[in-house]
């Protein structure tokens, strides 16, 4: 398969590469839309979409894995309520994964980055959103794993966006302060990138040589990103995802 912007293109290219993997890896740690960089990214060099998300799922797993590390130590990981949250996150991560290989995703683009947009201005206004742990009734919570199970299909399935969506969700139904909620949700995250690498590589959907330059990158992004977040705290974090928000969603729904 021949890439606009590849190999041949000299030493810039794995320059390039190992840049975006960086900065894409610093978004991520922050509480932003990775998936908005690094896939685009590689759709730009010629890649079909389902082999650029293959191979930008198997490249962030060292971002994450050092985030999570960086989290877990600053005691931001909620570890007994991932008991539901992670096998929701893998068994949705694989339906939307084997959507992604065999439909087209424009209209799914379209109705996240509406999503996103009007999500935005609902949580700035809420100025308490995401600063406090709450307890909610079991019938919220409930409602609350049944959205979440539906962002992660869209996770799977494209990746853009769902992060955040992720974080407005366990915020607004789980109680979550929204830092933690990040952090939590990036352990769940981990798991169903696994699930769902092993479905894009069964179908030949990882360039190897692109997913090792981009792992590098973003494992060293990935870290820098999550320390920026944990200093800066819950209300910096809240302002970075509702950016990111409307970011994204301008991009699905007029750029995608």
């Amino acid at each position: 398969m021949e890439f606009i912007f590849n190999e041949s293109s000299g030493s810039l290219y794995w320059i390039v590469l190992f840049l975006i993997g960086v900065v894409t890896g610093i978004v991520g740690g922050m509480g932003g839309s990775p998936g908005l960089i690094i896939t685009p990214f590689m759709m730009a060099t010629g890649m079909p979409p389902a082999l650029a998300i293959g191979t930008a799922r198997l490249s962030a797993f060292g971002g994450w894995l050092l985030s999570i590390k960086k989290f877990n130590d600053a005691k931001k990981v909620h570890w007994t309520k991932l008991a539901v949250i992670i096998p929701l996150a893998m068994l949705a991560g694989t339906i939307g994964t084997l959507f992604v290989i065999q439909i087209e995703p424009e209209h799914v683009y379209r109705i996240v980055g509406l999503t996103l947009i009007l999500i935005c201005p609902l949580v700035l206004m809420q100025k308490d959103f995401g600063l406090e742990e709450k307890e909610h009734g079991r019938g919220r919570r409930y409602f609350g794993y049944g959205v979440y199970f539906l962002i992660m299909i869209y996770g799977g399935f494209f990746g853009g966006g769902a992060n955040i969506m992720a974080v407005f969700a366990m915020v607004t139904f789980l109680g979550f302060r929204v830092l933690d909620a990040y952090a939590t949700h990036m352990v769940a995250w981990l798991m169903m990138s696994i699930v769902s690498t092993a479905v894009f590589i069964f179908y030949g959907h990882v360039h190897y040589i692109y997913a090792a330059v981009l792992f590098v990158g973003m494992s060293i992004g990935g870290y820098a990103g999550a320390h920026i977040a944990i200093k800066k705290g819950n209300e910096w974090v809240k302002r970075v995802v509702c950016f990111f928000a409307f970011v994204v969603g301008v991009k699905l729904l007029f750029f995608h």
